[in-house]
Protein backbone atom coordinates (compact mmCIF):
# COMPACT_ATOMS: atom_id res chain seq x y z
CA UNK A 1 0.00 0.00 0.00
CA UNK A 2 0.96 3.23 -0.78
CA UNK A 3 1.77 5.97 1.81
CA UNK A 4 -1.80 8.22 2.20
CA UNK A 5 -0.89 12.29 1.38
CA UNK A 6 -3.01 14.37 4.48
CA UNK A 7 -4.21 17.53 3.83
CA UNK A 8 -3.84 20.42 5.90
CA UNK A 9 -6.58 22.88 6.44
CA UNK A 10 -4.38 25.53 5.22
CA UNK A 11 -3.24 23.90 2.09
CA UNK A 12 -7.06 22.69 1.56
CA UNK A 13 -8.04 26.48 1.98
CA UNK A 14 -5.37 27.80 -0.45
CA UNK A 15 -5.94 25.06 -3.22
CA UNK A 16 -10.03 26.04 -2.99
CA UNK A 17 -8.82 30.39 -3.04
CA UNK A 18 -6.74 29.36 -5.92
CA UNK A 19 -9.29 27.39 -8.29
CA UNK A 20 -12.25 30.15 -7.18
CA UNK A 21 -9.68 32.93 -8.33
CA UNK A 22 -8.95 31.39 -11.77
CA UNK A 23 -12.66 30.75 -12.14
CA UNK A 24 -13.28 34.17 -11.22
CA UNK A 25 -10.49 35.75 -13.92
CA UNK A 26 -11.71 33.28 -16.24
CA UNK A 27 -15.15 34.74 -16.16
CA UNK A 28 -13.88 38.12 -16.63
CA UNK A 29 -11.62 37.11 -19.45
CA UNK A 30 -14.69 36.39 -21.11
CA UNK A 31 -16.48 39.39 -20.02
CA UNK A 32 -13.37 41.43 -21.53
CA UNK A 33 -12.78 39.29 -24.90
CA UNK A 34 -16.74 39.91 -25.75
CA UNK A 35 -16.41 43.75 -25.26
CA UNK A 36 -13.06 43.68 -26.84
CA UNK A 37 -15.11 41.90 -30.09
CA UNK A 38 -18.27 44.36 -29.45
CA UNK A 39 -15.47 47.54 -29.87
CA UNK A 40 -13.86 45.81 -33.02
CA UNK A 41 -16.55 47.59 -35.49
CA UNK A 42 -14.75 46.63 -38.75
CA UNK A 43 -15.78 43.74 -40.65
CA UNK A 44 -13.05 41.92 -41.03
CA UNK A 45 -10.62 44.01 -39.48
CA UNK A 46 -7.18 44.81 -40.15
CA UNK A 47 -4.40 43.56 -37.81
CA UNK A 48 -3.77 47.46 -36.98
CA UNK A 49 -7.40 47.93 -35.47
CA UNK A 50 -7.32 44.95 -33.26
CA UNK A 51 -4.51 45.64 -32.04
CA UNK A 52 -5.65 49.10 -31.03
CA UNK A 53 -8.71 48.15 -28.93
CA UNK A 54 -6.43 45.43 -27.00
CA UNK A 55 -3.93 47.76 -26.71
CA UNK A 56 -6.52 50.64 -25.18
CA UNK A 57 -8.29 48.32 -23.02
CA UNK A 58 -4.98 45.30 -21.86
CA UNK A 59 -4.96 46.90 -18.54
CA UNK A 60 -8.37 46.13 -17.40
CA UNK A 61 -7.32 43.00 -18.07
CA UNK A 62 -3.55 42.59 -16.56
CA UNK A 63 -4.60 44.81 -13.95
CA UNK A 64 -7.49 42.41 -12.83
CA UNK A 65 -4.79 39.10 -13.23
CA UNK A 66 -2.23 41.21 -11.28
CA UNK A 67 -5.15 41.28 -8.38
CA UNK A 68 -6.00 37.68 -8.60
CA UNK A 69 -2.48 36.58 -8.12
CA UNK A 70 -1.47 39.19 -5.22
CA UNK A 71 -4.83 37.58 -3.54
CA UNK A 72 -4.09 34.16 -3.89
CA UNK A 73 -0.24 34.61 -2.93
CA UNK A 74 -0.98 36.98 -0.31
CA UNK A 75 -4.22 35.40 0.93
CA UNK A 76 -2.87 35.18 4.45
CA UNK A 77 -2.01 38.31 4.75
CA UNK A 78 -5.48 39.82 3.56
CA UNK A 79 -7.40 37.37 6.05
CA UNK A 80 -5.03 38.84 9.12
CA UNK A 81 -7.04 39.69 11.85
CA UNK A 82 -4.19 40.53 14.62
CA UNK A 83 -0.99 42.55 14.48
CA UNK A 84 1.96 43.81 16.99
CA UNK A 85 2.27 47.73 16.73
CA UNK A 86 5.94 48.06 15.59
CA UNK A 87 6.38 51.33 17.52
CA UNK A 88 4.97 50.07 21.04
CA UNK A 89 4.35 46.19 20.48
CA UNK A 90 0.53 45.91 21.51
CA UNK A 91 -1.60 43.66 19.64
CA UNK A 92 -3.59 45.30 17.65
CA UNK A 93 -7.25 44.16 16.49
CA UNK A 94 -7.64 44.48 12.24
CA UNK A 95 -10.09 47.34 11.09
CA UNK A 96 -11.57 47.18 7.58
CA UNK A 97 -11.01 45.92 5.03
CA UNK A 98 -9.80 48.87 3.85
CA UNK A 99 -9.74 49.59 -0.03
CA UNK A 100 -6.86 50.80 -1.72
CA UNK A 101 -6.13 51.05 -5.81
CA UNK A 102 -2.56 51.38 -6.83
CA UNK A 103 -2.10 52.02 -10.62
CA UNK A 104 1.19 50.17 -11.97
CA UNK A 105 2.40 49.77 -16.02
CA UNK A 106 0.30 46.52 -15.83
CA UNK A 107 -2.94 48.39 -14.70
CA UNK A 108 -4.93 49.49 -11.51
CA UNK A 109 -4.84 46.81 -8.47
CA UNK A 110 -7.49 47.27 -6.36
CA UNK A 111 -6.62 45.77 -2.74
CA UNK A 112 -9.11 44.99 -0.11
CA UNK A 113 -6.34 44.60 3.01
CA UNK A 114 -6.84 44.63 7.41
CA UNK A 115 -5.95 47.88 8.31
CA UNK A 116 -4.28 48.02 11.60
CA UNK A 117 -4.43 51.16 13.77
CA UNK A 118 -2.34 51.74 17.58
CA UNK A 119 -4.40 54.63 19.12
CA UNK A 120 -1.57 55.65 21.76
CA UNK A 121 1.01 55.39 19.00
CA UNK A 122 -1.47 56.99 16.59
CA UNK A 123 -0.08 55.00 14.05
CA UNK A 124 -1.75 53.21 11.24
CA UNK A 125 -0.50 50.36 8.82
CA UNK A 126 -0.90 47.90 6.44
CA UNK A 127 0.79 44.27 6.47
CA UNK A 128 -0.38 43.88 2.84
CA UNK A 129 1.14 47.43 1.78
CA UNK A 130 4.38 46.15 3.36
CA UNK A 131 4.69 42.91 1.80
CA UNK A 132 4.19 44.23 -1.49
CA UNK A 133 6.77 46.88 -0.75
CA UNK A 134 3.55 49.74 -1.76
CA UNK A 135 4.53 53.54 -2.13
CA UNK A 136 2.19 55.56 -0.16
CA UNK A 137 1.44 57.35 -3.78
CA UNK A 138 -1.17 55.60 -5.88
CA UNK A 139 1.11 55.35 -8.99
CA UNK A 140 4.21 52.76 -7.97
CA UNK A 141 7.56 52.43 -8.36
CA UNK A 142 7.45 50.76 -12.25
CA UNK A 143 5.51 53.73 -13.30
CA UNK A 144 7.86 56.62 -11.45
CA UNK A 145 10.36 55.06 -13.06
CA UNK A 146 9.13 55.07 -16.50
CA UNK A 147 8.19 58.13 -16.47
CA UNK A 148 11.60 59.80 -15.05
CA UNK A 149 13.43 58.13 -17.54
CA UNK A 150 11.17 59.41 -20.48
CA UNK A 151 11.39 62.75 -18.53
CA UNK A 152 15.03 62.91 -18.54
CA UNK A 153 15.22 62.74 -22.12
CA UNK A 154 12.39 65.46 -23.13
CA UNK A 155 10.76 67.87 -21.29
CA UNK A 156 7.95 67.14 -18.53
CA UNK A 157 5.02 67.87 -20.60
CA UNK A 158 6.30 65.90 -23.73
CA UNK A 159 6.86 63.00 -21.03
CA UNK A 160 4.09 63.06 -20.35
CA UNK A 161 2.39 62.99 -23.78
CA UNK A 162 4.51 60.11 -24.96
CA UNK A 163 3.96 58.03 -22.16
CA UNK A 164 0.11 58.02 -22.54
CA UNK A 165 0.96 57.02 -26.03
CA UNK A 166 3.36 54.44 -24.99
CA UNK A 167 1.82 53.26 -21.83
CA UNK A 168 -1.73 53.89 -22.07
CA UNK A 169 -1.04 55.22 -18.41
CA UNK A 170 -2.09 58.71 -17.76
CA UNK A 171 0.56 61.44 -15.58
CA UNK A 172 0.30 65.13 -15.79
CA UNK A 173 3.54 67.03 -16.35
CA UNK A 174 3.20 68.10 -13.01
CA UNK A 175 2.98 64.48 -11.50
CA UNK A 176 6.14 63.75 -13.56
CA UNK A 177 7.77 66.69 -12.52
CA UNK A 178 6.88 65.75 -9.05
CA UNK A 179 8.27 61.78 -9.57
CA UNK A 180 11.33 63.32 -11.41
CA UNK A 181 12.15 65.59 -7.88
CA UNK A 182 11.04 62.47 -5.46
CA UNK A 183 13.69 60.03 -7.22
CA UNK A 184 16.48 62.64 -7.66
CA UNK A 185 16.05 64.19 -4.10
CA UNK A 186 15.76 67.51 -5.90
Amino acid sequence: MGTASVLSLEEFRQARCQAEARQRLHKHFDRWLEEVEGRVKEQPPTLAQVAQVVFEMRQELVGQVTQRVVEQRHGQTLRQDRAICPRCGRVLAARGPVRRTVETLVGAVALERPYFYCVPCQKGFSPLDAALELLPQRKQGDIQKAAAQLAAEVPYDTAAELFQELTGVGLSDHTVHEVVDELTGG
